[in-house]
């Protein structure tokens, strides 16, 4: 990125500071205004600051170019020219003719027009010699790769290294692809499973249903000894319970006898006492 001058620095802190005051339209206007009217003085400020970007923007733009990556947005020049096709052949023809390089659309859309009304025979001039110079450039484009040149010019401008990175992206991308289908797979065979055993499950429900129909009886009996056994329970339990209770009651009675036994005895002693206190007097 390109380094800020002067000005554009002045701006930042201009908007930093009237940004509540002025409107977004406003701004530009003002800052303007009061640019032209600082002295040298206060814009030095801004100056110095911009002085010290572009210098250490262009060491960086010098290291970049040093190092080849400038030279990626161009072709290497050994690297074989591939031949015109015939069509761009009489394109390149067309655009000669009409000297006017700023109507490069108008002149594109015209040549593809008249190329389309052109005769076989008027073609053929233009592909002349296309298909030998395509077989030429062909068998020189491999000789250039397998001399190495290709890698090398590849290297050094940087392109060796997006494509190290670029396989790497590949690769990771297909991992996570790789683990995402085997998930995939493991929900399936699951749901397949599952699926299965419910099948399962109501088959044989289907079948003891079946079985069921065919044989009532055995269902009737079962039935019936179920019943039984719980009439059984039933009774054992209201028996518990009576016992329980004639249990409780006794226990009762045995209490209350107790407890009348003890008066009468508690009564006599009395008795007892009374006589002798008379027998004294």
């Amino acid at each position: 990125m390109r380094p800020a001058s002067p000005w554009i620095l002045f701006l930042q802190d201009f908007r930093a500071d009237q940004s509540t005051k002025l409107k977004a339209k406003e701004v530009l206007s003002e800052a303007s205004k009061k640019w032209r009217g600082m002295q040298a003085g206060e814009k030095a400020k801004y100056e110095e600051p911009a002085q010290a970007l572009k210098a250490k923007y262009s060491e960086a733009m010098k290291s970049y170019k040093e190092s080849g990556k400038q030279d990626a947005w161009k072709r290497d020049p050994e690297r074989p020219k591939k031949p015109l096709t015939p069509f761009f052949k009489f394109m390149e023809e067309q655009r000669a003719a009409a000297g006017n390089p700023k109507e490069v659309v108008e002149i594109t859309k015209s040549a593809g027009l008249k190329w389309k009304s052109l005769s076989e025979s008027e073609k053929s001039r233009y592909a002349a010699g296309w298909a030998e110079a395509k077989e030429k450039y062909a068998a020189e484009l491999q000789a250039y790769k397998d001399s190495g040149k290709e890698a090398k010019w590849e290297k050094r401008v940087g392109i060796t290294a997006l494509k190290e990175k670029m396989q790497v992206r590949i690769a990771s991308k297909a991992r996570t692809q790789k683990a995402k289908d085997a998930n995939k797979a493991k929900l399936q065979k699951a749901k397949a499973v599952e699926k299965a055993k419910k099948a399962k499950e109501t088959e044989k429900a289907k079948k003891a249903k079946e079985t069921e129909k065919a044989n009532p009886s055995t269902e009737q009996a079962k039935k019936a000894k179920g019943s039984t056994q719980v009439k059984k329970a039933n009774a054992a339990v209201k028996k518990a319970k009576e016992a329980q209770k004639a249990k409780a009651k006794k226990a009762k009675e045995a209490e209350k006898v107790k407890k009348a036994k003890a008066a009468e005895k508690a009564k006599k002693a009395a008795v007892r006492s009374k006589a002798k206190a008379k027998a004294k007097v």
